[in-house]
């Protein structure tokens, strides 16, 4: 079953896809407060060890959020070098979250543009959500964890 139901979510892990991958784990306690567990950078077999441990942490598979940045193939694919790694962290991710949380669950996909549109960094940071270092790739975790929250009404009374 998908994870939709906000009100039980309590841990969203959250992945930018790609030859350098973004991860992110927000958990969100009793009281609604956001809190970073984990944040990486990594190599596609990386980011599986990583998005394994991260589930197995969280506070219940059934209360978890897995959510993937969308990649789309178009005509201008064949260009991107870094095109391959993309779909195969989202085939792996897959495959981890039927293995840790169940067959039935799907992965929430999220278009780069609607997280860049809805979380500057500025607000991000102002929601404690950030990540220092690194080439970006795990702010954009972040970011895509802050538009899931966002989306399903878990955002905390602050951060404008």
């Amino acid at each position: 079953m998908p994870c939709q139901d906000a009100k039980v979510i309590t841990d969203i892990i959250a992945i930018d896809p790609g030859l350098a991958s973004g991860c992110a784990h927000v958990h969100i306690d009793g009281q609604g407060a956001l809190l970073v567990v984990s944040t990486a950078e990594l190599a596609p077999r990386a980011t599986g060890a990583w998005t394994r441990q991260a589930i197995r942490l969280a506070s219940y598979p059934d209360t978890t959020a897995v959510v993937v940045e969308r990649f789309t193939i178009t005509p201008k694919t064949a260009q991107n070098t870094q095109a391959p790694w993309s779909l195969e962290v989202i085939g792996q991710t897959r495959l981890i979250v039927w293995e840790e949380i169940g067959p039935e669950r799907e992965l929430i996909l999220q278009n780069i543009a609607d997280s860049k549109a809805a979380f500057t960094n500025d607000r991000l940071r102002r929601y404690g959500l950030w990540h220092k270092g690194g080439a970006g790739h795990a702010v954009e975790a972040l970011r895509h964890a802050a538009l899931f929250i966002q989306n399903n009404r878990m955002l905390p009374p602050v951060g404008g």
